[in-house]
């Protein structure tokens, strides 16, 4: 009986570092993406969502790569419990891994004071750091070709970025949602400023001129930080407006035109979701990110 208990505290000790505060469900998130992308919904672009927003960005234990022995026995492990297994003491709420935006360094200031406060020396951390971004990339690599595919894109050169880009910006609205009003802990992401680089650098690549108007007001929007979680709010309503636009017409209407020939979509007014509520959504949650996505495209 005894060990029972012990199983049950242990378990949920590891369900609370990973779900304290969050969104409750990645379907949350696919709503402010499709706002983002302006595309009708799609069963194939919401399976996708749902491989970026539950895989990739919130679950350290995604994809059990890693072959170790644990225990007196070969197990294949997630990379959290690779992390716990070689870092002595670490362990963390989802949003300290893989809340730092796609293109950006592995590494947040969340991070930087925790594994301080572990007492790791200089060379503990460097190689703490290069696990971080070994994962990275491999997750990032995963999800080019799951994008590529998708999309219809090559594999390689300009194609290849556009489908970057498109992930990459999918990526970023997903830490931008974490950081909204309806969130109550923000520790270990990404700063909100380097987010809105990280969506800038993404919007001059797709297309420098016709992204330019909304370039200048987000690099104005960068130095907003009194009130980080009005401002993430303000400035997913100002991406739901702006980039669609963006999208449609980049690139003399290009990447519209591909898109379109692959089968997707661009809507001009809010639609309802089939996938909400779901998953582990309750109603009441899924409500308010539909009146809330409603509300942004003016319904």
């Amino acid at each position: 009986m005894k060990n029972i208990f012990i199983w049950l505290f242990l378990w949920l000790e590891m369900l609370f570092a990973f779900t304290a505060f969050a969104h409750p469900c990645w379907q949350q998130h696919a709503v402010d993406q499709y706002g983002v992308l302006g595309l009708a919904e799609d069963d194939r672009l919401t399976q996708w969502l749902r491989q970026l927003n539950s895989n990739v960005i919130d679950n350290p234990n995604y994809d059990k790569k890693f072959y170790e022995f644990v225990d007196g026995d070969w197990k294949k492990i997630g990379f959290y419990d690779h992390l716990k297994l070689h870092f002595p003491d670490f362990k963390c709420q989802h949003r300290f891994l893989f809340h730092w935006g796609y293109n950006s360094n592995p590494w947040t200031e969340g991070l930087e004071r925790k594994v301080r406060g572990y007492g790791w020396d200089d060379r503990l951390i460097l190689a703490f750091k290069d696990s971080l971004r070994a994962e990275q990339k491999r997750r990032n690599a995963v999800m080019n070709r799951k994008t590529e595919d998708l999309f219809g894109y090559g594999h390689q050169g300009k194609e290849a970025q556009t489908a970057r880009i498109l992930v990459s910006l999918a990526y970023d609205v997903h830490v931008v949602g974490d950081y909204t009003t309806d969130n109550k802990s923000l520790g270990g992401m990404m700063s909100l400023k380097a987010a809105v680089g990280d969506i800038v650098n993404n919007l001059r690549t797709l297309d420098s001129q016709v992204s330019a108007p909304l370039l200048k007001r987000l690099r104005k929007f960068n130095g907003k930080t009194d009130d980080v979680q009005a401002s993430a709010d303000s400035l997913l309503d100002l991406l739901v407006k702006e980039v669609p636009v963006i999208i449609r017409s980049a690139r003399g209407g290009e990447v519209k035109r591909h898109l379109e020939s692959m089968g997707f979509a661009f809507i001009s007014s809010p639609v309802e979701y089939s996938f909400l509520p779901g998953g582990c959504c309750n109603p009441e949650e899924s409500d308010k990110r539909k009146n809330e996505y409603y509300r942004r495209r003016g319904k």
